[in-house]
């Protein structure tokens, strides 16, 4: 089936009935056109298909490097200039070693990034102008919680996280990671950088008693767990304004 733009859009905005819903995600389990039309009208997936395809590729990797080789190749006769331009190609030369080795080698297998920096990774990419247009409808927004709260089996307490200072409520949305859905519940702050309040479920341990605050991809963060989920907070702002907002928010969850 195929189905329209306006279709597609109201699946992302949380407005779609729950039966078209539903058929929508069995769809792209197999329809790549279909993933492919999502990503394009989705403007949260786009900053990301556009930084995958500035990768290079292993063949011009190898091009760049034959030709610095040659640069760096000792001269019979240099030239005043020509130690500057071979120091720069040794230079360049080993940083795109460094580069070849770590984009392509298979052995040994690269240690795979964790949740939280693959999310750094996604919010990294965002500017205020990706969550300047989102509309707060309440009928959506209530539509997307409800979706989020099924996908990792936990209560979001949705009037608690709307009430956060100096934040305003933007969308909630069910992304994954390793095969294990991973929500994304997005605000704009006063200055309308984004910020993300990111949560997945975890293994069944012991968990940590206190909160970690650090800086990941540049952006302040607070990482803290419950006995059943992990939580990340991220975004661009102040450290203090970080620990203020996990604050409220880490209460709101024990309330609940």
């Amino acid at each position: 089936m195929r189905y329209s733009d306006d279709t597609l859009i109201e699946f992302l905005n949380g407005t779609l009935a729950e039966d078209d819903a539903r058929a929508i995600e069995t769809a792209l389990e197999t329809d790549v056109e279909l993933g492919e039309r999502m990503m394009a009208l989705d403007t949260f997936a786009t900053p990301v298909r556009e930084v995958m395809e500035t990768i290079p590729s292993q063949e011009r990797i190898e091009r760049l490097q034959a030709e610095l080789e040659a640069i760096a190749a000792p001269a019979a006769a240099p030239k005043s200039s020509w130690g500057f331009q071979k120091m720069a190609a040794s230079i360049a030369l080993g940083l795109i070693a460094g580069w070849s080795a770590n984009a392509y080698l298979t052995t040994p297998e690269p240690t795979k990034p964790s949740w939280r920096m693959e999310v750094a990774n996604y919010q990294a990419l965002y500017v205020p102008e990706t969550v300047a247009h989102l509309q707060i409808d309440p009928d959506a927004l209530k539509n997307q919680f409800e979706r989020a709260s099924s996908a990792v089996n936990l209560d979001l307490p949705q009037d608690a996280l709307d009430n956060v200072a100096d934040l305003t409520l933007a969308r909630a949305q069910v992304l994954g990671f390793s095969g294990k859905p991973l929500i994304q519940i997005a605000y704009k702050d006063a200055k309308g950088m984004p910020i993300a309040l990111c949560i997945i479920a975890k293994p069944n341990v012991a968990p940590k008693d206190s909160t970690k605050f650090e800086v990941l991809q540049g952006m302040a963060s607070a990482t803290w767990e419950t006995a059943t989920h992990q939580f990340l907070l991220i975004g661009n702002s102040e450290q203090e304004n970080i620990k203020n907002w996990s604050d409220v928010m880490q209460k709101a969850f024990t309330e609940v």
